[in-house]
């Protein structure tokens, strides 16, 4: 699914990959002039959390041979930013109270240690921490740090994951105000069909405020076939 601010336009772009590709991919054409895209460094959520594995994890990176995907090692440089303060604090508090809101507390960095300091009680090891809400825990500390900000590109890998059907609602109704009120754009990947629900109706309630698209991807007799609709997906391959 993409949503995008209502006065941009979805970026798409052409690009080639092929079975021997090892670290890049050629990018043939994108919406923007000269190839140059927005200011913004586009931020990439992975299927599983960061946060408890954070201490360390970049130096280890850079040092030694680890099976594991670069975004990883991305998203943990990400948070390596210091948090906010003065005015631009303010500023983005409207994005980051909400999914405090759903976590009931406030993500803390500690010593090189994350940790959660729900309201009212003493703060725990992340750890501890159920894996669905350590990774809204973690947009919320992006958005503190300034990681998250107006002209983003977020990608988010399988976000209904570890994530029970109360959270999902509150969460699509989250990022569907992000999308309203900034500049940021959002792609997401899932098969939950009823995040793709809640989505869709929060689209259609906005009455052409959030431009959105749902791609739904299925092995085809020829290949991999595309079906691009603006609501939500009612066929048998939709995923």
């Amino acid at each position: 699914m993409v949503c995008r601010a209502p006065s941009k336009s979805v970026i798409l772009g052409i690009f080639t990959l092929t079975a021997n590709s090892q670290k890049k991919v050629e990018i043939l054409q994108t919406p923007f002039k000269d190839k140059v895209f927005p200011p913004a460094p586009p931020i990439f959520l992975p299927t599983k959390e960061v946060l408890s594995l954070y201490p360390g994890f970049v130096k280890l990176y850079e040092d030694r041979e680890l099976s594991i995907d670069e975004t990883y090692s991305d998203l943990c440089r990400a948070l390596n930013g210091l948090l906010l303060k003065g005015q631009k604090a303010k500023n983005i508090a409207v994005f980051i109270k909400p999914l405090e809101t759903i976590i009931n507390g406030q993500l803390r960095l500690k010593n090189g240690r994350f940790y959660l300091k729900p309201t009212g009680k003493k703060e725990i090891e992340i750890s501890l921490v159920a894996e669905g809400l350590r990774k809204i825990a973690t947009l919320a500390y992006l958005a503190a740090n300034g990681t998250l900000r107006q002209q983003n590109l977020l990608f988010w890998d399988e976000p209904d994951a570890d994530l029970n059907a109360k959270i999902l609602s509150q969460l699509a109704q989250y990022l569907i105000k992000l999308v309203e009120k900034s500049e940021i754009q959002i792609i997401l990947t899932t098969h939950n069909f009823f995040l793709m629900k809640e989505m869709s109706v929060l689209v259609e309630i906005s009455k052409g405020k959030i431009p959105a698209q749902f791609l739904s991807l299925a092995q085809g007799k020829k290949g991999i076939e595309v079906m691009r609709i603006a609501g939500i997906c009612t066929h048998n391959h939709c995923a």
